[in-house]
């Protein structure tokens, strides 16, 4: 019996299949709308949504940024720069609210990524749950998959 003549192509085709090289996949981020606005911190995944875990204030007054309470009261000043957490409530995979018309994210910031803390001298040491404008202008989301432990930083 004699074999295809595209065999030999199938095989060497099949051999390199491993070695060629794919693009690296990294985590998405949640993107703002034309005006900025972010308007979900869920991500598309595999099997389900998946919430936005990390945020960065980027927001450059000195004074810092209003981080307000449920009641609208600006409850401390985050730094530029600080990374801060979603506050995932109810279903735990979005930190976005929508009140009067804007998105505002929810959040835990530590006492260290704050500039300012106006809450009462007895809750200072507790981190605060507390909710900024979504809008790029004042957070970017961080793509976890680009941060790297000290430790494990390249060249060092």
């Amino acid at each position: 019996m004699r074999r295809p003549s595209y065999l030999p192509l199938v095989a060497l085709a099949t051999a390199l299949l491993p070695w060629t090289s794919a693009g690296a996949q990294i985590a998405a981020v949640p993107l703002a709308t034309a005006n900025g606005d972010f308007v979900s911190s869920r991500l598309p995944g595999h099997r389900n949504a998946y919430p936005q875990r990390q945020w960065l204030v980027v927001d450059r007054d000195p004074a810092g940024l209003n981080c307000r309470n449920e009641r609208g009261q600006v409850v401390a000043l985050l730094a530029y720069g600080a990374v801060v957490d979603s506050d995932l409530k109810g279903d735990g995979t979005e930190a976005i609210v929508v009140m009067a018309g804007r998105p505002w994210l929810q959040l835990l910031a530590h006492p260290f990524d704050l500039r300012q803390d106006l809450r009462p001298q007895g809750q200072r040491l507790r981190p605060v749950a507390c909710r900024v404008q979504a809008n790029a202008a004042f957070i970017a989301p961080l793509n976890p998959d680009t941060v790297q432990p000290l430790g494990e930083q390249g060249g060092r």
